[in-house]
């Protein structure tokens, strides 16, 4: 083919819409005009460049290192036809990617010739239906069980009340109503969940804690502060994990203390309550585990899955002599 001829092909694969790149020896001998705006480097840059450090994870990275090595020995059974993967690229950015590879021969050698579709807001859509999924879901067994249970009460306790007038029995359904209004609040905990990262704002985790601290009756000392990128759900977390400290854990005292570390700020909260057994650390962010007679299990859940929408973590060590400490770990803004 002359060099004419090659030209016009490389016009005309710039044109498409997919990305396409050449894999050989090790590198790209070839990138159209998709590929560079999907990752965001020249034609020049990713020439010279591993094209596996693109890859995000290691083990992705691993795997599609293998996958090209059996592939270019003509290896095929159990190869997939399309995989999908993170790249970061460049101003670390990270886009999702789907990647379909086919062997071909370029140049009288052996390559892969990949067909690249960029499927981020994919990806998102994807995450938004699965955590509007989950929301429905839950707010559903809710709605079925506790408010409705509660709502029973209520009226019982009421028709009780009105017969024999004895005050136990009003007192038990101004209880039971408390417990649908801590049930539907619970509801607006779930909303937090899938709303837009759009709405988080820069917030300081001192004053978080030191405004759940007035409504409850403990004694809250708090030590430290920083800012953190998050959204009205991190007051959630704080009164969850005060809450769970005071109902669960029997402590009559709570200790936050907040902690800059690098790019990290650092929440610990810290009780002097009974503690939670060994075997039961890795279970208690899990949807419907309790260990209390009463409650759903969906606090500390709730937690779990805010910290990750904050792309921080949670989990819980030994406080010393006795107790637990929940450790937060939030993003600086």
């Amino acid at each position: 083919m002359g060099k004419l001829s090659i030209d016009f092909a490389e016009d005309i694969l710039d044109m498409l819409p997919v990305g396409i790149y050449i894999f050989q020896d090790g590198r790209f001998v070839y990138v159209n005009h998709e590929i560079c705006r999907i990752t965001g480097y020249t034609r020049e840059e990713l020439m010279d460049m591993d094209p596996f450090d693109l890859i995000v994870h290691e083990d992705e990275r691993a795997e599609m290192m293998l996958n090209t090595e059996k592939a270019l020995k003509g290896e095929f059974q159990g190869l997939p036809s399309e995989v999908e993967i993170k790249i970061r690229c460049r101003n670390e950015d990270i886009r999702h990617v789907s990647l379909r590879p086919l062997v071909v021969i370029f140049r009288k050698r052996i390559a892969i010739i990949t067909f690249v579709r960029d499927v981020t807001q994919e990806v998102t859509d994807r995450e938004k239906r699965r955590k509007l999924e989950e929301f429905i879901r839950l707010t559903g067994k809710m709605i079925r069980h506790d408010i409705l249970n509660h709502l029973s009460a209520v009226s019982g306790y009421l028709e009780l009340y009105s017969e024999k007038k004895n005050e136990t029995h009003l007192e038990k359904a101004v209880e039971s109503a408390e417990n649908c209004i801590k049930t539907l609040k619970r509801l607006r905990e779930l909303e937090w969940l899938i709303e837009e990262g759009k709405e988080m704002r820069e917030i300081s985790v001192r004053e978080v804690f030191e405004s759940i601290r007035t409504g409850m009756d403990v004694e809250v000392q708090i030590q430290g502060n920083c800012c953190v990128q998050a959204d009205d759900g991190i007051y959630s977390i704080a009164e969850n994990l005060i809450a769970n400290a005071v109902e669960h854990g029997g402590s009559r005292d709570v200790a936050v203390t907040i902690m800059k570390k690098g790019k990290w700020c650092e929440v610990k909260v810290a009780d002097r309550g009974k503690g939670i057994p060994d075997e039961m650390k890795s279970m208690i962010f899990q949807e419907g585990f309790t260990c209390a007679e009463k409650g759903r299990g969906t606090g500390l859940f709730i937690v779990k899955r805010l910290m990750e929408k904050y792309g921080g973590e949670v989990w819980v060590e030994d406080n010393k002599p006795s107790g637990s400490v929940f450790v937060l770990r939030f993003r600086i803004a």
